[in-house]
């Protein structure tokens, strides 16, 4: 398998003008994942999961996947179905409706776009300028990150549809667009990867990319610490300890990981690092592509 340099580059960090919602603090050393000794039976590499039969829907819209840092139970978002848990066997249940999820004070302007389980039964969950912390065991959910920079004018709007966690160093991650709230087509005017840490979703950093149409299907954290970003039918990799330099942000061509399948358009991304697997949402085929994870020779 061989790996080449994209031209995707950052610049150095921007000073922090995030302007930052009021969150709650949560928990900095979530537990590991679960060991196939407490129960968890992995998946077998290269298998596919149809999501029309798993989910029981006509028309998925899945949106997001994700892996419980603590228990490494896997779930799906669906955005107009809601969460759904992810079972060993490929068969899912539904554990929350949208209808039945408690309602912020600052009701989500867009469907939702992405989610990222962060240990506790506690989702990161992203709309539209905004991101959300989703509690179900206290059956609470809170505007709890901006991912707008503080300094944007009111006539801009910014969208993800990528947020991942990083429960080893306590950071979350979003990928957005900036563009022109007033205008019908959404045509980029930046792009930006943010990160955030869990004490009320306070901004730790911030980079523009180059390329200002650059906008992730999913995202997920290896367990190096290194931000992986699916988009259409590619897999890039951001190392954050080093975002200047572009020797270390590399494109990975999907069809050549998946043994020959092709994936059209990544909506949803996960690292399974208990399983050193790759779990892929692929919205053109409607399936969960499961590889074994690709970046970890890099």
């Amino acid at each position: 398998m061989s790996f080449r340099a994209q031209s995707l580059s950052l610049v150095l960090p921007l000073p922090l003008l995030l302007a930052a919602c009021v969150g709650p603090e949560l928990p900095r050393n979530p537990r590991l994942p679960c060991e196939e000794a407490e129960g968890c039976t992995p998946v077998a590499p290269s298998s596919n999961i149809d999501l029309v039969q798993a989910l029981g829907i006509d028309d998925p819209q899945v949106v997001g996947i994700t892996v419980a840092p603590d228990s490494g139970q896997r779930y799906l978002l669906d955005r107009i179905e809601g969460i759904f848990e992810l079972h060993d066997d490929g068969s899912t249940s539904l554990l929350r409706s949208n209808a039945e999820l408690p309602v912020p004070e600052f009701l989500p302007r867009s469907l939702w776009t992405d989610f990222v389980a962060m240990g506790e039964d506690r989702f990161a969950i992203t709309a539209l300028s905004d991101g959300f912390l989703l509690d179900l065991r206290s059956e609470t959910m809170e505007q709890y990150f901006c991912y707008v920079p503080g300094d944007m004018e009111p006539e801009f709007n910014q969208l993800t549809q990528s947020v991942a966690f990083d429960a080893s160093n306590g950071v979350i991650y979003a990928q957005p667009i900036t563009f022109e709230d007033w205008v019908e087509e959404r045509t980029p005017l930046s792009a930006s990867i943010g990160s955030y840490s869990l004490e009320g979703g306070q901004p730790v950093a911030w980079f523009d990319l180059e390329l200002s149409d650059f906008l992730a299907g999913g995202a997920a954290v290896d367990a190096q610490g290194r931000l992986l970003l699916g988009k259409d039918s590619d897999i890039f990799l951001f190392d954050p300890a080093h975002p200047a330099d572009p020797r270390h942000i590399h494109q990975l061509p999907a069809g050549s990981v998946l043994e020959g399948g092709l994936i059209v358009d990544i909506q949803g991304l996960a690292v399974d690092t208990a399983r050193s697997e790759l779990l892929v949402v692929d919205g053109a085929s409607d399936q969960i592509i499961i590889v074994e994870h690709p970046a970890q020779g890099l």
